[in-house]
């Protein structure tokens, strides 16, 4: 199509002679530029009716009619006087539409770049916008009008996966590719591959603002981040959300391989499948997942909210050999709201689930941390046989599990087959729906210590049959501290192997609280300090009868003496002040069990003993001091209590009281009992 535009050059143009007047009846005759061949011109931009050429200047030296020229092409003016004598000649005249050449799209020399930018700030240098808007790339960039259209519409009903796969393949020397507000819909799995050091980034404008919605015809995932064979090294994906209203195909919404240097932040996953507890979940054969990660290292996952069969998982570095430690290195997940779907074809999927036999190595849980549902809080199996680096710095800090599903499934559940080295828990809030936490260290000696801190921590469980915590397969090095816990009635603690060295404001009956108490566990057996086991609140006084009554019980847990363990007892009575025999008696496993204490207590109003029972070099044989002696200590003519009670197991320590005669009294004002394990 021909466009014609207005000469600039003979606009509003009079001629004039060498006089000065005006050049009447003179000529300009029209050439094609660089030659004598006579061209047209036109009188209106329609191009339908042309000038006469040469075009007849009228009295006032002004050509009689509008000089319209064809744009881009080349033109010879020549000015003559009446006389036919030439006065000027303007060669190589082309008229440019600028606008035109502006809304250019087709070349790379027009549009865009025929635009100066210039930077307001100092020592800015000059670029054209065509260079500027190649800073961020635009996923728009590369659809049609129509696949626009519906992005912005958020109907999401123009398939534009090649759309996206076209623009990642642009940036493959690396950059971001931004995805503005909208929905995209995704048929078939994409994978995105990020080459060239692995460094592209996706942004889009928002976890609730920008979505992918995904629509696969097989199993598969929606967004892949992988560099092949190689570290996929310093990507951003951030402010995307991943919608499916599939149920049936097993998907993943986001998935990592081999990263390094990774920063993921407001991602937002969920779909249209129910389960319990009620959420949109992105589900399909109960084992779809939110985001899976392959490895490496210096990741950082932040502000995730996902609803999923299984919400986070990590899986092996397949450009790594197993046992390197490099398939969880330096990874720190802050502010996750994670929600698991649980029913009959799930199973009991956990909020984060750990492949079996990966370690991890300085992985750290920060900012709040909720996990919803499923089967449990976090799961992980290492059963690597001779890791490189083993587990270590796993730290859970702010976390809140609830609504779990499986009544056995825990909070955190989490073995080592060698060892593992510095398990942090700080201000933990388990729900009663789950047991605590587990951890299981079958570590050999010299395999590497277990250390465990917990700080903090509510195991918030009512069922008795519900285990808070549980530790097994100990070395000899191994040591928990407990600070600040606090344990709801009915809580169990499991502890094999250890031996209690430290534990003050402890009721070992059914650990209620609150308390502030301070516990540390270790299976080593050197003797240390006394922990309160029992005392009274108020004072117990036998009926009036002469039978032996139980005042007080205290249950010994099982192991918590240990091989040397001993028992200390400090009791005080008061008692009518005659004749009359009057008995106090303290028995190690019940009523009927060794009594190490017989003291008469005859002629005064009170007393106080101390009596100390202690393991000899077995849990289930004792000694103490001769059962009559007063107070506990001095001379005396008997020979010191045996006893062969099973301390490896539940017992219970008794103090009673037995009169006489039965209007006589005897009251047990107080008692506390203490422990030295050994």
């Amino acid at each position: 199509m021909t466009t014609y535009a207005l000469s600039p050059l003979f606009n509003g143009w009079q001629g004039f002679d060498s006089s000065g007047r005006p050049l009447t009846a003179g000529t300009i005759s029209v050439y094609l530029a660089g030659g004598t061949t006579p061209t047209p011109t036109w009188t209106t931009s329609a191009g339908s009716v042309t000038n006469s050429n040469p075009i007849v200047l009228n009295g006032g030296g002004y050509p009689p009619n509008e000089i319209w020229v064809v744009v881009g092409t080349g033109y010879k003016f020549v000015v003559s006087n009446a006389s036919g004598s030439e006065t000027r000649t303007y060669d190589n005249i082309t008229v440019t539409d600028v606008f035109g050449t502006l809304a250019d799209t087709s070349s790379a020399a027009n549009g865009d770049a025929l635009i100066g930018v210039k930077s307001t700030l100092t020592a800015g240098t000059a670029r054209t916008q065509h260079d500027k808007n190649a800073d961020v790339v635009s996923a728009l960039d590369f659809m049609s009008s129509a696949q626009i259209s519906d992005v912005r519409s958020r109907t999401g009903s123009i398939d534009v996966t090649q759309a996206l796969i076209n623009a990642s393949a642009a940036l493959a020397a690396g950059g971001t590719l931004h995805l503005p507000a909208g929905v995209y819909l995704i048929n078939n799995p994409l994978g995105v591959a990020w080459t060239v050091n692995g460094n592209q980034s996706v942004i889009g404008d928002g976890s609730v603002q920008t979505t992918l919605k995904f629509s696969p015809g097989a199993a598969g995932s929606c967004l892949t981040v992988s560099n092949g064979a190689s570290q996929a090294i310093l990507q951003t994906v951030k402010g995307l959300g991943f919608y499916s209203a599939d149920s049936t195909y097993t998907k993943v919404a986001l998935d990592l391989y081999d990263t390094s240097s990774l920063v993921v932040d407001d991602i937002y996953v969920w779909g249209t499948g129910s389960g319990t507890p009620n959420a949109p979940y992105w589900s399909g054969n109960g084992a779809s997942i939110g985001i899976r990660t392959h490895g490496r290292e210096a990741a950082s996952f932040s502000n995730l909210r996902l609803c999923a069969d299984l919400p986070i998982y990590i899986d092996q570095n397949p450009n790594t050999v197993p046992n390197d430690g490099e398939d969880v290195d330096h990874w720190e997940f802050t502010n996750l709201y994670l929600s698991a779907r649980y029913n009959s074809v799930s199973g009991s999927n956990y909020c984060i689930t750990v492949k079996d036999g990966l370690g991890a190595s300085n992985m750290m849980f920060n900012g709040y941390q909720a996990w919803v549902g499923g089967g449990g809080g976090i799961k992980m199996n290492d059963t690597r046989a001779a890791p490189t680096v083993v587990s270590r710095n796993i730290i859970f800090r702010n976390v809140r599990t609830e609504q779990i599903q499986d009544s056995a499934g825990w909070a955190f559940n989490l073995a080592f087959t060698v060892a593992c080295q510095q398990v942090n828990f700080e201000n933990i809030i388990m729900a009663s729906m789950s047991k605590g936490i587990n951890i299981y260290d079958n570590a050999t000696a010299g395999g590497g210590a277990l250390r465990i801190g917990l700080y903090d921590v509510t195991a918030a469980t009512t069922a008795p049959s519900y285990n808070s915590l549980t530790v097994a397969g100990a070395t000899s090095n191994s040591v928990i501290e407990m600070h600040n816990c606090f344990w709801q009635s009915g809580s169990i603690l499991t502890l094999t192997n250890y031996v209690p060295t430290s534990i003050a404001a402890w009721n070992p009956t059914n650990y209620a609280g609150p308390s502030t108490a301070t516990y540390a566990f270790t299976s080593t057996l050197p003797y240390s300090n006394w922990m309160v086991l029992g005392k009274n609140a108020a004072a117990a006084s036998c009926p009036a009868d002469t039978s032996e009554d139980i005042l007080a019980t205290i249950t010994i847990k099982a192991g918590t003496m240990g091989p040397y363990g001993a028992l200390r007892v400090r009791t005080q009575w008061s008692t009518t002040n005659n004749a009359n025999v009057k008995t106090a008696r303290i028995r190690l496993g019940g009523i009927g069990g060794t009594d190490f204490l017989a003291q008469p207590l005859t002629n005064f109003a009170s007393t106080v003993n101390e009596t100390v029972i202690q393991n000899r070099n077995s849990q289930a044989s004792q000694y103490g001091p001769p059962a009559a002696m007063a107070g506990g200590f001095g001379q005396s003519a008997g020979t010191p209590i045996t006893g062969a009670i099973d301390t490896s197991v539940d017992t219970t320590l008794v103090i009673t009281g037995q009169k006489a005669t039965n209007g006589d009294t005897l009251t047990l004002i107080s008692y506390i009992v203490e422990c030295a394990a050994g």
